[in-house]
């Protein structure tokens, strides 16, 4: 617990302002693709005020829902804006994606495989959010051979989804000893995880309606900017480390 207070009390507090010129975290991007090295820069840059941008986040999520609802009511259905392809669904696929993207600037700087199979997991995640990659393959698993969901499960497309979810999760598992140099990290994608198993677990096993389907990406929504966090703080502490190491020893 004292190392996750030390890591809040350096997270808030941030780094110390950079001299003129001078690019923290910087990389040699020679040969990558100039969005993705736009996209790091971002990821550096969020890393400086980590909790800061997961209050954002959650405060955004918090402000867009009441309006998604409403506006769903006022034609009848409060999860229509939360559907596929509505705009709750594109806010998770971007939010997913920064996952992916703060992961991956993690992994530039460490080179832990934890960091690199992070990046892949959130964007699978990000296309199946997007694309709905598992419901097209229950549908065709169900006509092509009449597969029908386990016992107890809502439907076939939350079977798949609980199946990704504990695989990925599995292989994670089996790199995440670096977590341990990273509490606060750790301790962030498990409020991450709670919610989002929360998420799924309505949408496994509760009774699928309008508001059952509301709670589910609502909370969703609400675990995504924790994971965005938990990512930036790995960020913020491994340039940290770098810049400790390459500190001139006082004479």
């Amino acid at each position: 617990m004292t190392q996750i207070f030390r890591a809040l009390r350096r997270t808030a507090l941030g780094p110390p302002a950079l001299d003129a010129g001078e690019a923290e975290g910087s990389l040699s991007h020679a040969g990558q693709p100039s969005l993705l090295v736009r996209l790091d820069d971002y990821a550096v840059a969020a890393s400086r005020r980590p909790l800061m941008v997961l209050a954002a986040l959650v405060g955004l999520n918090l402000a867009l829902l009441p309006v998604f609802v409403g506006a769903g009511l006022a034609v009848g259905d409060q999860a229509l804006l939360l559907r596929e392809g509505a705009p709750g669904t594109v806010l998770s696929f971007a939010l997913l994606l920064a996952v992916a993207v703060a992961a991956r600037a993690v992994f530039l700087r460490d080179g832990a495989t934890f960091w690199q199979l992070s990046a892949a997991v959130f964007l699978v995640f990000a296309v199946n959010e997007i694309t709905q990659a598992g419901m097209f393959l229950s549908e065709w698993l169900q006509g092509e051979f009449g597969m029908a969901s386990a016992a107890g499960f809502n439907d076939l497309d939350s079977v798949l989804l609980v199946l990704l979810f504990a695989g990925c999760g599995l292989l994670l598992a089996s790199r995440a000893a670096v977590l341990f140099r990273h509490p606060l990290t750790l301790l962030l994608l498990g409020i991450g995880v709670v919610i989002g198993a929360g998420s799924q677990a309505l949408d496994s096993f509760v009774t699928p309606t309008k508001w059952e389907f509301v709670a589910e990406e609502s909370l969703k929504l609400t675990a995504e900017p924790f994971f965005i966090a938990a990512f930036l703080v790995a960020l913020a502490t491994v340039l940290r480390r770098q810049d400790e190491a390459g500190a001139p020893t006082p004479g």
